[in-house]
């Protein structure tokens, strides 16, 4: 008789069998002498013959016991090595819901894993939280994966890389994603008593009662010039003068051409485009082509308040408080000087003396010209500055399709303060209706009312001391 020879390892060998049956896949014998082959366990897999099991590759998964082959993961999920499931998502792709269970992940695959967003790395097993931000991006809040491009914000185009280094990390309203000393919607604000200088580079804060001081002492000297060359304009005695005289017959020459050119109906229509160029991207966020806005930036550069402090450094009301009233107190500064003109006039005149109110109002008339200039002039930049109030950038910060949207919309002059916040309309109440009722309802009222006091001479063409003074307002016009 032969003698019986021990079942190799990869196989199996009943009673009586003249020959070892290999293990079937799925199934393995790590040792000889088997009667049968035992299953793989779950995440894994083994061929024909095995004498152990192989775990699964990632991507690949075996749900069951005695699985010959792992079976790949349905796009877009992934799976680790040797796993009985697919329970997160592949590259190019993150999980919107790390609490979900993994096998509703399973189930509905494409409901929560997301492509990733544009500008952004997904890895695999990325989640929401995790997306890898890349340079020159932002989010504001690990809950989004709504990105934005990091602005110039007056810088060359590489000021937003340089500012927003992206990464993993929100930390605290998308800070994360910033430089070190930068923080705040696309990393544009400097921490400390700083201020951001050419999109990029943060430096000291100027002292603030100098600068704020500039504009005043300025729009006084300017008033206090033009008040110098009116009086020296009206002495038509002073132009046979040796050294007067010439520049006083220049100026003659140039009024003359100035009324025959119409140079103010030009200038009154240079000023009214101004105001269009200006409003425009500030009430409608529509930006004009560059051709027509180019050289109109300058003159908004040199007026615009942050000219005087950066944003910053002090608070969106800090600067619309002196820009809203310095002309306001200009205007009011020559009132006052026509005041004293005709109160002078008046106590000129031999006594008995009558009362002193028409010489007052010749006084007020004689400045009225100037103040209307003055006030036509500062009504576009101010109302302009004034509706910045409401221009409001959004930052989504929940995911696309999630109801209720989610978001953060921040004041474009001030991006520390959220819009529609309690600080927002304590500023609304307590100084954007004293602006508006000051510039864009006061300027309209003092237009309407000069028209209304000129109404009846114009119309039977009588030239009236009136309608001199306002001649600004209606000289470019005819009566019907």
């Amino acid at each position: 008789a032969g003698e019986c020879t021990a079942c190799p390892a990869g196989s199996a060998c009943s009673t009586g069998s003249v020959d070892p049956t290999p293990c079937s896949p799925g199934t393995f014998a790590a040792k000889e002498g088997q009667s049968k082959c035992e299953s793989c366990p779950p995440g894994t897999s083994s061929n024909q013959g095995s004498v152990a099991c192989d775990a699964c590759e990632a991507g690949h998964y075996a749900t069951n016991a005695g699985q010959g082959l792992c079976v790949p993961c349905p796009k877009p999920l992934s799976s680790a090595y040797g796993s009985v499931t697919c329970s997160f998502c592949m590259d190019d792709y993150y999980l919107r819901n790390t609490s979900a269970d993994p096998d509703d992940i399973f189930k509905s695959p494409t409901e929560y894993c997301k492509p990733c967003p544009p500008n952004a790395d997904c890895p695999r097993n990325t989640t929401r939280e995790g997306i890898i931000v890349l340079r020159g991006y932002w989010r504001a809040s690990s809950s989004s994966s709504v990105l934005t491009k990091c602005g110039t914000f007056g810088g060359d185009d590489d000021a937003g890389l340089k500012r927003c280094v992206g990464g993993t990390s929100s930390g605290t309203d998308g800070s994360g994603y910033c430089a070190p000393g930068l923080h705040g919607p696309e990393c544009q604000l400097c921490r400390g008593n700083q201020y951001l200088v050419d999109g990029e580079e943060c430096v000291d804060c100027p002292a603030q009662g100098r600068k704020l001081l500039d504009p005043l002492l300025l729009g006084l000297g300017f008033c206090v010039a033009v008040g110098v060359a009116a009086y020296l304009y009206k002495k038509r005695s002073w132009r046979e003068r040796r050294y007067i005289g010439p520049p006083l017959r220049l100026a003659d020459r140039m009024v003359t051409l100035h009324s025959l050119l119409g140079m103010q109906a030009k200038f009154k229509l240079l000023l009214s485009f101004y105001q269009v160029v200006v409003v425009i991207p500030t009430i409608y966020g529509v930006a004009l082509p560059e051709k027509y806005t180019e050289w109109l930036d300058g003159i908004t550069e040199v007026i615009s308040p942050s000219n005087w402090m950066p944003i910053p450094c002090v608070s969106y009301v800090a600067l619309l408080l002196p820009y809203v009233f310095t002309p306001l107190g200009l205007a009011l500064f020559l009132l006052l000087v026509g005041v004293g003109m005709g109160f002078s006039q008046w106590r000129a005149l031999p006594a008995p003396r009558p009362l002193p109110h028409r010489a007052v109002a010749a006084g007020l008339l004689e400045v009225l010209p100037a103040t209307l200039i003055l006030i036509y002039c500062f009504v576009p930049p101010i109302n302009a500055y004034i509706f910045r109030f409401w221009r409001c950038k959004l930052y989504t910060t929940s995911e696309p399709g999630e109801l209720p949207i989610e978001y953060n919309e921040v004041m474009v002059e001030e991006p520390s303060i959220l819009c529609a916040s309690e600080e927002h309309d304590s500023i609304f109440r307590r100084y954007i209706i004293v602006s508006i009722v000051i510039w864009p309802v006061g300027s309209m009222a003092l237009y309407s009312s000069l028209l209304f006091a000129c109404y009846k001479p114009l119309h039977a063409k009588l030239r009236t001391a009136l309608t001199r003074a306002s001649a600004l307002l209606h000289q470019d016009y005819e009566t019907q």
